[in-house]
């Protein structure tokens, strides 16, 4: 598939196309309870590639109004704390799910911008290595709400954010499937390889 000649480009601040809350200040540790009526999102429930895990968010109870923090379908979430700043799209997400301080929830407010395509953006090694020089701390490192806000971001045309968003979700799929046949290769090579230790003991 051919991208779509950009015909038009703008750049803006990421302040002026989203909204842009830290998540919610945890006070340590939490005890998991069942019982209790939110969900967290913590950096533990993310992987490498930006994928949620649904089944390990723990449930907790607030100690202060908390619906500010909570997430939705669609929201950006970006990793403001530790050694990857990585930004992905909550494609699905529970009811009264919240996001923790590690985050920044980052919700677009302008018709012309895909969340996909901004995630997208901010994992670009232009973007992360200008995020990454703003970074300030020691064992944690945290990239400073201001400096993550005032990142600027390329802005092509919708027709051309949504053709970049597919072909990055089609290199996905083939990069899966093709982890998933290397997988069952080597199955197939091992087992083939104790069956002929075991034939040749016979």
């Amino acid at each position: 598939m051919l991208l779509p000649i950009l015909a038009v480009r703008m750049k803006r601040t990421l302040r002026e196309i989203a909204n842009i809350q830290i998540g919610y200040q945890l006070p340590g540790r939490i005890p998991h309870d069942v019982n209790a009526p939110y969900r967290i999102i913590r950096m533990r429930d993310v992987d490498d590639a930006g994928n949620l895990n649904l089944g390990k968010l723990a449930w907790f109870t607030p100690h202060r109004d908390a619906d500010r923090y909570v997430v939705q379908v669609g929201d950006v979430m970006f990793q403001a704390r530790g050694n990857r700043n990585l930004a992905f799209v909550l494609r699905r997400v529970p009811a009264r799910t919240l996001a923790s301080n590690h985050f920044y929830i980052v919700r677009v407010k302008s018709d012309f911008v895909l969340p996909e395509y901004l995630a997208w953006f901010v994992n670009q090694p232009a973007a992360q290595s200008h995020l990454t020089g703003k970074a300030q701390g020691t064992t944690m490192m945290l990239v400073p709400k201001e400096a993550f806000e005032t990142l600027g971001v390329d802005l092509p045309p919708l027709d051309v954010q949504r053709a970049i968003v597919e072909l990055v979700e089609l290199r996905q799929r083939e990069r899966a499937l093709v982890q998933n046949l290397e997988c069952k290769r080597d199955t197939l090579i091992r087992a083939l390889s104790l069956r002929a230790i075991v034939r040749s003991m016979d």
